[in-house]
Formats: C-alpha cells, structure tokens, sequence
C-alpha cells in the first residue's frame, strides 16, 4: 500500500508539473499576439492623428489642382528660348527652357533682374529637362515664401476683384485678381474654359492670388 501511495502522489507531482509548464507555454504564446495588437492599435492611432493633415500637394489634388514649384534669383543669361537662374542654391546658375512659357517683366528681361519662375516636373540635380516653366515674371518681396498651383476648369463667377473657376471634380477655388498675366484674348466670362496659375503664402493656402490667367 505505500509503494502503492509513494506512486500515486508522484503521479500526481509530475500531472501537476506539466500543467503549470503548459499554462506558462500558453502565456508566453500569447505574448507576441498581444504586442501585435497593440502595435496595430498604435498604427491607427498615428493615421488618425494625421489623416486631417494634408501637405500642400495633397491639398492640391484634392481641390482638382496641380502643384507647381517656385524658384527665385537672378537672371545669369537668357535667350529667346532658355533662360539661366542663379541663387543660393544654384550659385553657377541653372537652366530652363521657357518655350512656351509666359513671361512678364515691367522693364524687358535683363541680365541681374531679380526674376520669379514658377515650373512643374522635377529638377534632377542640375538636369532640368523633366520641368515645365509656367510662368517668369519680376521678383516680389515675398516670394521665397510662396505656394503655386494650375487650376483648370470652367469660370463659374467673376468680378474685377476675384475669379472662380470649377474644376473637373467639381470643387472651386477662387483667386485674387489684380496683378495677374492676362492671355486671354478679353476679359473671362462665365462658363469660359480656363487654366489659371496661383500662388499664396506657404503659411496660409486660403490667400490665393491670380498669377496668370490663360
């Protein structure tokens, strides 16, 4: 009977052993789960703190527009096709071809000019064959700090001081006018179809003035 009794209770040392082992095998299992759960709660969390923050090119395309970059300087050389911007930058000047392009200077196109030149595409260190130029006008205080952006679609109201243009995708955005680049042939007229280049501080996108109109 106590060989009988010695082995019982050693039975029962080694069931109750190898429960506990399982049990914390289970735990630790489930640990790895646990940390996921939490790293994908922490993933929502980081969307939703910043899916209603929107970057100016992402704002752009939301409201049916097209982003453009800005470059200011000086003008290094120009021709009647190209035209060479010297800055901080870009201290042995960079070159853009500006075929196409529309130009406004109060004075003519001079070599020193302070000049604003407003393009699309990328610049590929010096390479600038991907860009655009949209517009090259005379330089403003201010400048260094401006947004751009196209807008094209129909003239759904316009006054002397604002123009309202509704995109494809149905939003609107409205313009300053005053000291735009007119290419159109009059004055633009509701349910005229344009394309309208913009700027306005990079610190405040709702302050948008017209820069050319075409």
């Amino acid at each position: 009977m106590k060989k009988r009794d010695r082995w019982l209770m050693t039975a029962a040392l080694t069931v109750g052993v190898l429960t506990f082992a399982a049990g914390c095998g289970r735990q630790e299992e489930t640990k790895p789960a646990s940390a996921s759960q939490s790293a994908v709660e922490e993933a929502e969390d980081d969307t939703s703190e910043t899916s209603g923050t929107l970057s100016q090119e992402e704002e752009g395309k939301t409201q049916g527009t097209e982003t453009v970059s800005v470059m200011t300087g000086i003008v290094l050389d120009a021709a009647m096709n190209s035209i060479v911007i010297q800055n901080q930058e870009y201290p042995d000047g960079i070159i853009f071809s500006k075929e196409d392009s529309a130009a406004s200077f109060t004075d003519g196109l001079t070599l020193g000019l302070d000049a604003t030149l407003f393009y699309t595409g990328r610049i590929q260190g010096d390479d600038t064959t991907e860009t655009e130029v949209v517009l090259v006008r005379d330089g403003r205080d201010g400048d260094d700090g401006l947004a751009a952006f196209l807008v094209s679609g129909t003239v759904s109201a316009v006054s002397g001081e604002e123009l309202t243009v509704e995109a494809d995708d149905k939003t609107e955005v409205t313009v300053k006018r005053g000291s735009e680049l007119m290419e159109l042939e009059g004055e633009p007229q509701e349910g005229d179809l344009v394309t309208v280049l913009y700027s306005c501080p990079e610190s405040g996108t709702e302050q948008k003035q017209a820069e050319l109109i075409r």
